[in-house]
């Protein structure tokens, strides 16, 4: 059961299923840098948003971590190439995606609950926009790496679910259901996108490797197709030459 579970979350990785990972981790590495910064673009807006709501000290100590921890990302990113050419450099990024989206995710996930105001419902109108935004960003940017995706929606999402709930108000619950049945939605469409993108790279290896294997018995039946044709040629000559001496034996016993 843990591993099936650990094949369907992108966990495992193995030789038999480098090259499946491999491209999936070089997609993801690819992608990653226009998600670096969409989040780098809305982390001053929302600062911004709550600047009169929340305290300044708070804010800013949030956009500075987010900041940071964007650095480090892209200073990575730029540090050590994409290749991924063995199983070690697959699981050093595997770990990094888990790590980046899981310190990323629990910092959006914090502004759900202190960015929270139960007297002012625009502006949690906003955040929740934000939230599932963010959430739904993710499902799209993030098709490769299941566990990184799952963890990043869940850490978005959560927090601000369960702050509705701790209100103790009809209205809270109610709008808390229909964020959780939001984020059970978004989970799932997430985890069937990322099945349906790790299927794609395996038909593609299978499509590569079907026109190997005709391409190499094509070679092999035209290198077959040219010794059957050196062979019978040598075969009509050697037939020929005592045909020619028949021939010449007759014609000098037999002289007109």
């Amino acid at each position: 059961m843990i591993p099936a579970l650990a094949e369907k979350l992108g966990l495992n990785i193995s030789p038999e299923n480098f090259l499946i990972r491999a491209k999936q981790m070089r997609t993801l590495v690819k992608a990653y840098p226009s998600m670096i910064a969409a989040n780098i673009v809305m982390t001053p807006l929302v600062a911004w948003l709550m600047w009169n709501k929340i305290d300044h000290v708070v804010l800013i100590c949030w956009v500075t971590l987010l900041y940071c921890f964007h650095i480090l990302e892209v200073r990575h990113l730029h540090s050590y190439p994409n290749k991924i050419g063995n199983i070690k450099e697959c699981r050093r990024w595997q770990i990094q995606f888990q790590l980046s989206d899981s310190l990323v995710g629990a910092l959006w996930g914090s502004a759900g609950v202190f960015m929270f105001i139960p007297s002012e419902p625009i502006y949690q109108a906003f955040m929740l926009c934000i939230m599932m935004g963010m959430a739904a960003g993710a499902v799209a940017g993030n098709l490769v790496f299941p566990m990184s995706q799952q963890t990043y929606v869940a850490l978005v999402i959560l927090p601000i679910t369960i702050k509705m709930l701790l209100q103790g108000t009809r209205e809270y619950y109610l709008l808390a259901t229909m964020v959780g049945i939001f984020l059970v939605f978004v989970m799932k469409a997430g985890r069937d996108q990322s099945e349906f993108f790790e299927l794609s790279i395996h038909r593609g290896f299978e499509h590569t490797e079907l026109l190997e294997k005709l391409e190499k018995q094509n070679d092999q039946m035209l290198r077959a197709g040219e010794l059957k044709s050196k062979f019978l040629a040598a075969v009509s000559h050697d037939l020929r030459q005592p045909l020619y001496a028949l021939n010449f034996f007759l014609m000098r016993s037999n002289p007109m």
